[in-house]
């Protein structure tokens, strides 16, 4: 089956939006409400190609050789990162016992502790975080993890759920989807739980729907998810901010990004992007990017902090912060790609 390249740039776009436009807005608390509430739209859409991605894949793989291939594509350079990551937190271990005065003085900020940055304090518990991709602790701008396992989790499941698709009406399954999600929210507060069963409305609706929907139903399914919207507003459910529906998240964040995968949609179905070799690498190095984006945060937190904050007008900061966020990322990859490719085949994980 030839390669759908609008949906490769699909994906490069969207981690670029990711890493820096959404966390430029929220981890330097440049952005400000509504706008950050209107602008958190990024995961589902994650998910929404994830799901597309699949049904134009035509390889049949079985459960554990899905299992095996998400190992090797999600797991092991989450670990390859890890281990750089615990790196760094010895070395600024070392830095910050001998500097943090001088610290203080060059960025203008009151340090909490001399032992912020300490390996030595780690124990089976902060091991135990790391390996279940959860934390890495000490470790600066690693708030993205949480990611990782519920991404794992549903790329490794899904071709159970492919093939209960074959056998069953596609409509039916997606709102018998929605419906699970509201009856887990209803239960728990569980995290982990809620983002399985809500990213999975997503990454199913990619599978089911991607080039593979009538406009009509489209519109069809918009108009309903803003009457959902409307509804829970007016029960009660306050839309700002939207960062509380999305940790853990609940329907309200669920029908409004179901709103704008309708917009989307429509949109992009009109639209044919060129195809930029920027778009390119970011897609192929789209993982790799994500989790190193750490790095990168930590430099541009320092650049912020010293020169950029003293800009008044936000919205300057803002493309600042973005353009140097993309450009270092960028360059960054040239280094953390290749090299995480060089590890993979060292240890014969990848050819």
């Amino acid at each position: 089956m030839k390669r759908d390249k609008q949906l490769d740039l699909y994906r490069g776009l969207s981690m670029i939006y990711v890493v820096c436009f959404i966390h430029v807005m929220y981890w330097l608390k440049i952005g400000t409400e509504p706008l950050n509430s209107f602008i958190l739209v990024e995961m589902p859409l994650i998910f929404f190609i994830s799901g597309a991605s699949l049904s134009v894949s035509k390889s049949s793989r079985s459960f554990v050789q899905t299992v095996q291939s998400r190992i090797k594509r999600v797991l092991i350079p989450y670990y390859i990162y890890a281990f750089m990551m615990v790196f760094i937190v010895a070395l600024l271990s070392v830095v910050w016992y001998f500097w943090y005065p001088q610290i203080e003085h060059i960025f203008g900020i009151k340090v909490a502790s001399k032992y912020m940055f300490n390996i030595t304090t780690y124990r089976w518990n902060d091991i135990f975080a790391i390996l279940s991709c959860s934390n890495i602790p000490q470790s600066p701008c690693v708030w993205h993890l949480w990611f990782i396992l519920p991404y794992l989790i549903l790329s490794c499941t899904f071709e159970i759920q492919k093939k209960a698709l074959d056998r069953v009406n596609k409509g039916g399954y997606c709102i018998m989807c929605i419906v699970a999600f509201a009856i887990i929210s209803a239960i728990t507060n569980n995290f982990l739980l809620r983002y399985i069963f809500c990213y999975n409305i997503f990454m199913v609706i990619g599978f089911c729907y991607y080039k593979n929907i009538k406009i009509k139903r489209i519109v069809i399914v918009g108009v309903i998810s803003v009457l959902i919207v409307a509804f829970l507003c007016w029960q009660g459910a306050v839309f700002c901010p939207m960062q509380n529906h999305k940790f853990p998240p609940d329907f309200l964040f669920v029908a409004y990004n179901l709103i704008f995968l309708c917009v989307v949609s429509l949109l992009f179905s009109r639209i044919v992007i060129p195809e930029f070799k920027i778009l390119q690498l970011w897609n192929e190095r789209g993982y790799t990017l994500y989790l190193y984006q750490s790095i990168v945060f930590f430099v541009v937190f320092a650049i912020h902090l010293a020169v950029i904050n003293k800009i008044s007008n936000n919205f300057i900061q803002a493309v600042l912060c973005i353009i140097i966020m993309f450009f270092l990322s960028t360059c960054v990859s040239y280094i953390t790609y290749p090299l995480e490719r060089l590890i993979m085949k060292q240890f014969h994980i990848i050819k």
